[in-house]
């Protein structure tokens, strides 16, 4: 179980961290300055993350992800948080009655089912620029439901998460088009 819990204006901690030392967990900083501390682990489930924490000889570490709105990033972190005890979902295609009949949890599926449409796209667009495969295909094959579900129809009477998947690529592109490196970067 994920708890959430203020511990400063605008900090978020996710996960059980009360009883971790500093060093084991890292901040991620979103766009609007907000501060959401997960466990560092957790957060290596993103490759990009990942690599940045192994980049990093610091204690504290401090990730700012410029892109990536606060409720947003909030849900990535939970979304590393439960992962980190259990395994992925193995979504392969949004077909069946449900998620779960994809491949998806029963946490996955509840995890993106209660989201709005703009923010499994925010969602998508996120974990692909963090390299987050299983949360992407996650999404998408959210979206896909709710296609099917609202009446929309395609020949194979489902939708390849690998197409929606494709279509990140030019949402993706501009996100980093926008983004500027930060200062000291490229050992400037």
């Amino acid at each position: 179980m994920v708890c959430l819990s203020r511990v400063a204006r605008s900090t978020r901690v996710v996960g059980h961290l009360a009883n971790l030392d500093a060093g084991a967990t890292v901040t991620l900083r979103a766009a609007d300055g907000t501060a959401v501390l997960v466990h560092k682990e957790a957060a290596k489930l993103s490759p990009v993350l990942a690599d940045m924490l192994s980049d990093s000889g610091d204690d504290e570490v401090e990730i700012p992800l410029s892109t990536i709105n606060s409720h947003i990033l909030f849900r990535i972190a939970e979304y590393c948080t439960h992962h980190l005890v259990e395994p992925e979902s193995k979504v392969v295609a949004a077909t069946g009655k449900s998620l779960m009949d994809c491949g998806a949890s029963s946490w996955d599926a509840t995890f993106v089912g209660v989201m709005y449409a703009n923010e499994l796209q925010d969602l998508s667009v996120a974990a692909d620029f963090l390299a987050m495969d299983g949360l992407v295909r996650l999404a998408c094959a959210q979206q896909a439901r709710n296609l099917l579900s609202n009446g929309f129809s395609c020949k194979a009477s489902s939708i390849d998460v690998e197409v929606l998947t494709a279509r990140l690529n030019t949402s993706v592109q501009s996100l980093m088009q926008r983004c500027t490196p930060a200062e000291g970067a490229n050992g400037n």
